[in-house]
């Protein structure tokens, strides 16, 4: 207990002392350091499992792993304590009391070179059972991914990208390209006999998976779960898919430990906050088809202080992705007068057919029951109601001409005080007014000619947020009278989220949905 109270609270002094002493202590994998956690507050011996995006370590006296803030080498006095850190497994008879007791005691019954067997108490209750103790050592998933080492002056070639600020790419130099097929070649080896999986699968777990186009396994990280399907992260690749659990399998613990064949890294000096463009797109696209070997160059860490990426006839990447993230307009582009419509967007999608799914009311038109819904997920309304927005309000500032758009043109239209993306539904309407759908909210409205603007290819980056949904599997279209139709729009105010299975989805990407709830409350008001 002395030595326990030492690292709790004599440790702390000694390493806030030398963290200010030396604030740029720089450690290596494998070290052992003290690392502060991030409430500032602790301080935890631990091995250095990884340095970068952030230090990893394993607390040799909490049996956990965490990212330190800051860390010191371990100060001699504390260095030749011995580990606080275990791990218990009750044995197959015994079982913890409920509610869990605050003042568990043990006894050591005997002990081996490798475990412990003990008996556990409370003050309570004399006799629990017996569990048995081992020393910790931290599993892979709780080690995290390693990422493959990269220097300043390394060649790289680009293997995915999510972002122009997430990209990952592989090292080439001839050391790391040994590497990487030597352990693909393990992975292959391993998946001759592919083993299924012994247990559930959670978050972060590290696999096996088939990978169906190539008919290939390779390493993936779960990074979530919906119901039968997963979404998994090649390890050794970047690119995410979404699979179903027969394509998954065991991983031994060797193959989840070798280091990751990739590099994460973002392009120094290159907007964040700013959607990624088609043109960004295709750039990125062409490097990976064409396999396009790029040198790469920084100073400090490639993730968070960004990277120079050049190609052999020194083409600056970072200066190319820069340009073609500026509105067209601001580039000084020749507009092409090119007429988009909604075939000209991404398919909008709330999701697959059988799902039940969470959406948001945007507007019922009572005339006909139908409605127009949107995914609630706050990262798509991000992207609509902030990022697109930001893109609109800029070229609005710089665009002055008016516009008078096609039938089923798009165009960009003002409403109120503030303009967004619209499809117009009748051009002359009126002598001096069209009439438009606002398509990312579901409302039509008369917008005179003056407040209606030029649709460019900078506003094709989404999906129409609103999506055009039938009623019919759940109200058929001869019960749905006027008051029938009143009292749904009553049940389904705007902005509400509801539960709403998808049933078909036709070709024109609108959706026939049935909304349980709605149908069982218009049966007990005797309306259907």
């Amino acid at each position: 207990m002395d030595n326990y109270c030492k690292l709790i609270d004599d440790m702390k002094v000694v390493c806030d002392k030398m963290l200010n002493e030396n604030s740029h202590f720089s450690p290596n994998v494998g070290d052992m350091v003290c690392g502060l956690i991030e409430d500032g507050e602790l301080w935890s011996r631990g091995i250095v499992l990884r340095t970068t995006p952030q230090i990893r370590l394993a607390a040799i006296d909490e049996s956990r792993v965490f990212d330190t803030v800051s860390c010191t080498p371990v100060p001699k006095e504390f260095s030749n304590i011995c580990s606080m850190g275990v791990m218990g497994k009750l044995l197959p008879n015994t079982q913890m009391p409920e509610p869990r007791p605050s003042d568990l005691q043990f006894t050591v019954d005997n002990v081996s070179s490798e475990s412990a067997m003990i008996t556990l108490k409370s003050e309570e209750v004399e006799n629990i059972g017996k569990a048995i103790i081992n020393k910790w050592i931290p599993k892979s998933e709780e080690k995290g991914i390693l990422y493959a080492p990269l220097s300043n002056g390394n060649e790289v070639m680009l293997m995915h990208f999510s972002s122009q600020n997430s990209l990952h790419v592989r090292n080439m130099e001839n050391l790391e390209k040994e590497r990487v097929h030597k352990l693909d070649q393990d992975v292959a080896k391993y998946a001759l006999n592919p083993k299924p999986l012994s247990a559930p699968l959670v978050i972060g777990q590290i696999v096996l998976a088939h990978y169906i186009l190539d008919n290939n396994y390779y390493r993936a990280i779960v990074t979530a779960i919906k119901d039968k399907k997963v979404v998994i992260k090649y390890i050794d690749y970047g690119n995410d898919e979404e699979v179903s659990t027969d394509k998954l399998f065991e991983l031994s613990e060797e193959l989840k430990e070798q280091t990751s064949g990739i590099r994460k890294i973002k392009l120094k000096d290159v907007p964040e906050n700013v959607p990624l463009t088609q043109e960004v797109k295709d750039y990125f696209d062409q490097l990976i088809i064409n396999s396009t070997i790029l040198k790469c160059t920084f100073t400090g860490d490639p993730l968070k202080d960004g990277v120079v990426l050049k190609t052999d006839k020194n083409e600056n990447v970072n200066d190319v992705v820069r340009t073609y993230l500026k509105p067209t307009w601001e580039r000084g582009v020749e507009d092409d007068k090119k007429v988009y419509t909604l075939y000209d967007l991404p398919d909008p999608k709330l999701g697959d057919v059988g799902d039940l799914i969470k959406a948001i009311v945007l507007c019922y038109y009572e005339e006909n029951g139908s409605l127009i819904l949107c995914p609630d997920d706050q990262i798509a309304l991000n992207a609509i109601y902030y990022d697109m927005q930001k893109i609109i309000d800029k070229y609005i500032e710089k665009t002055t001409n008016h516009y008078i758009p096609r039938d089923e043109e798009l165009c960009i239209a003002k409403y109120q005080d503030k303009f967004y993306r619209a499809v117009c539904i009748h051009s002359a309407a009126t002598p001096n007014e069209s009439r438009v759908l606002f398509m990312d909210y579901g409302n039509t409205e008369l917008v005179l000619h003056t407040d209606i603007r030029l649709f460019t290819e900078d506003f094709t980056r989404f999906p129409a947020f609103g999506i055009i949904c039938s009623l019919s599997p759940t109200i058929p279209e001869e019960k749905l009278t006027l008051p029938v139709s009143k009292r749904i729009a009553e049940l389904l105010p705007t902005s509400n989220s509801i539960t709403v299975k998808i049933i078909s989805i036709d070709d024109d990407h609108s959706h026939q949905v049935e909304i349980p709830e709605l149908k069982v409350k218009l049966i007990e008001e005797g309306l259907l």
